[in-house]
């Protein structure tokens, strides 16, 4: 390796930083743009926002659910009770050990 002296080093520095910087803002964009898309589809399909767990405690779907939404996904509440979702609806409650 051959020494450049500090400015250079720290020029690559700067440059690696404004890439991370720069796919940080890609990562964001892309974010915002698939919540976006969620709501679309939400409110296009009808499809529920979420549900209501047997000790009354709302949860609402990600973006995660909607994209297995034919598997089952799990959700454990701050009840202890862990629910099996399947197409939007509880399919299993069970109450498990926290």
């Amino acid at each position: 390796m051959v020494w450049l002296g500090m400015g250079v080093s720290l020029r690559v520095e700067l440059a690696s930083w404004l890439d991370h910087i720069r796919h940080v803002n890609l990562l964001r964009q892309s974010h915002d743009r698939l919540a976006m898309l969620h709501e679309e589809l939400v409110s296009k399909e009808k499809l529920p926002k979420g549900f209501k767990c047997e000790c009354g405690k709302e949860h609402e779907f990600s973006v995660w659910v909607y994209a297995h939404w034919d598997d089952e996904v799990w959700n454990r509440c701050e009840c202890g009770r862990q629910n099996t979702i399947q197409c939007g609806k509880v399919v299993r409650s069970e109450k498990v050990p926290l």
